[in-house]
């Protein structure tokens, strides 16, 4: 998740960082 979003979506990085909130082991 933190390599795709990586500079690459900027507008989903707010659901990705939702996600990696979820992911304990992210």
């Amino acid at each position: 998740m933190i390599i795709l979003f990586d500079g690459v979506c900027n507008l989903c990085s707010g659901m990705v960082r939702f996600v990696i909130a979820r992911d304990p082991h992210a």
